[in-house]
């Protein structure tokens, strides 16, 4: 079976980095592209370096443009501050 490759957009949340820990141990089913920190997000934040944290260590960082046009994403896992949450998951919808 094909591995589905995902992107995870997202650092600061709570749940961020437990989620990129769940990605690497399912390594069969899933292939991680890359990880976008959530520095244009409008909510503040405790974390203002989340992808600094050691489950992202060695995941490509890439901008939030790359990872809405990159050509391989199956699927995004958002993790951004529940304020933003909405808006954030809305432009990962591939047009109408």
């Amino acid at each position: 079976m094909k591995k589905v490759n995902v992107i995870q957009i997202g650092t600061t949340h709570e749940h961020a980095e437990g989620m990129m820990y769940t990605l690497h141990r399912m390594e069969n089913e899933y292939n991680v592209l890359g990880v976008v920190a959530d520095d244009f997000c409008h909510t503040p934040t405790l974390k203002q370096q989340g992808w600094l944290q050691e489950g992202f260590k060695g995941v490509p960082r890439l901008s939030l443009e790359e990872a809405l046009h990159h050509p391989d994403v199956d699927a995004y896992f958002v993790e951004v501050p529940n304020d933003d949450l909405m808006d954030v998951a809305e432009m990962c919808r591939p047009p109408a």
